[in-house]
């Protein structure tokens, strides 16, 4: 079922993916409970359904507290619930645990966005129109956060801030 899972998610069947995975996490035969409840978190989360991931990276974390891609999708979790602290602690928590590398990459960024969101979301209102943009650039030690505001056709872009974020 993770075979199948993987393979819907990658095609951008997330739904479908998600029915694989719950069908490979209700198999009591099943191992690796934990990679796939992971695996249904990011489903959920490119299904627009944060509290359901969160729910799942809680479930991975229970499962396998070790395990770095639960951390990670606890953090996205909370960075789509726009819950920016929780979404920080967690991301920092992923980039100290240095198991995988991959995921330690996807928790800096993944930290630069709360990050900035966080700032923005007391100076932009919804009545703005404005949408922020996060994108990163790997200089030296740090990464250098590019922040693209887009407001109708209008793009403002705006160097934010430099954050450190190898341990």
């Amino acid at each position: 079922n993770k075979d199948k899972g993987n393979k819907a998610f990658s095609a951008g069947k997330y739904e479908e993916a998600i029915k694989h995975y719950t069908e490979g996490i209700h198999s009591p035969s099943e191992p690796n409970k934990h990679i796939l409840f992971s695996n249904r978190a990011a489903a959920y989360l490119h299904s627009k359904s944060p509290s359901d991931a969160l729910c799942d990276a809680l479930s991975c974390i229970s499962i396998h507290s070790a395990y770095p891609k639960g951390h990670l999708r606890e953090a996205d979790a909370y960075l789509a619930m726009k819950k920016y602290k929780e979404a920080k602690e967690k991301y920092i928590k992923c980039i100290s645990m240095k198991e995988d590398m991959g995921v330690v990459s996807f928790a800096k960024t993944g930290l630069l966005n709360a990050t900035a969101k966080e700032f923005y979301e007391g100076i932009i209102t919804e009545e703005m129109n404005v949408e922020v943009k996060v994108t990163n650039e790997k200089k030296g030690k740090g990464l250098h956060s590019s922040v693209k505001f887009k407001s109708d056709e209008i793009i403002f872009k705006e160097k934010a801030f430099l954050i450190s974020v190898d341990p």
